[in-house]
């Protein structure tokens, strides 16, 4: 089969990602490749493919990194559907390093309380998502997945299945008591378990709430108090983990919540928010 055919296929019949496709595909054209067949694609061709992403097209790591995702579920899609025997070629492809520290900035406590005063004036929902943010460590595309039936009261848990979590894992999150005070005002018991946990209702809703709901309402946040670009609710994340980290300095706590697969991962998340730089504890070490 040839790679366009499999395009078309892996189009119709499961969930498909067209401009990264159709990116590869263009540059196969230009080397007169596009026709080949999808078993001749080798770990060399891939390597010459994501050096163009970088050098010609200048893809920064996040870009890279989620073209190769979808470059690399699409040829083990095509293996398992028999399409293809050999190896993905793009498998031994790395992931390149991505700076969290760029975007989302964390806020600082003077900016948190003034937010606070201002949102629970003018907008006590956006607040509650702020709340949801920060006590959870969850991120806003979750948030939007999330149902009524996802929240168990009686252990203070909120159940991340496989569906809503970005890791594709299940998975729980405690709920703190200052989170708990949000969740008793929003009165859950009202709405049927599959209820989206947030909508673009100001309450839970048969449709969950739209993509932009939370940036289009912050912006005015922004635009009160003159944040840059880079402040964004995802931010509020970051500000909970710079938080927790500056009062317990427990890493290991912090991957847990932050739901990282490894404590690699959550020591370079962490270093790119300016930790793990701590020259105070640095300087309690034993002297010899």
């Amino acid at each position: 089969m040839r790679l366009k055919e499999a395009k078309q296929l892996y189009k119709r019949g499961l969930r498909f990602y067209d401009g990264t496709l159709n990116t590869f595909l263009d540059w196969l054209k230009g080397y007169r490749m596009d026709n080949m067949w999808l078993g001749d694609l080798n770990h060399k061709i891939a390597q010459q493919y994501f050096t163009y992403l970088l050098v010609d097209r200048k893809y920064k790591a996040k870009t890279h990194n989620n073209a190769l995702g979808v470059l690399k579920t699409f040829y083990n899609e095509c293996i398992k559907q028999e399409w293809i025997e050999e190896k993905n070629p793009f498998a031994k492809i790395d992931k390149l390093p991505e700076d969290y520290g760029t975007k989302n900035k964390p806020f600082s406590n003077d900016q948190v309380a003034d937010i606070k005063e201002y949102l629970q004036e003018e907008n006590p929902y956006l607040w509650t998502l702020v709340c949801f943010i920060y006590y959870s460590f969850m991120r806003p595309s979750e948030l939007r997945r999330l149902k009524v039936g996802d929240v168990d009261l009686e252990k203070d848990l909120i159940l991340v299945s496989g569906i809503v979590s970005k890791t594709k894992k299940r998975d729980v999150v405690p709920i703190v008591p200052a989170l708990r005070k949000e969740i008793d005002k929003m009165e859950l018991e009202k709405f049927p378990n599959d209820f989206y946990l947030f909508s673009g209702y100001g309450e839970p809703a048969k449709e969950k709430m739209g993509e932009n709901f939370m940036n289009k309402n912050f912006r005015k946040v922004k635009t009160k108090f003159n944040f840059e670009t880079d402040y964004t609710m995802y931010g509020f994340k970051h500000t909970a983990v710079v938080n927790w980290y500056k009062k317990e300095k427990d890493i290991r706590e912090i991957q847990k919540m932050c739901r990282h697969s490894s404590i690699l991962m959550t020591e370079r998340y962490m270093k790119s928010l300016g930790l793990l730089d701590d020259k105070d504890a640095v300087s309690k070490l034993p002297e010899i």
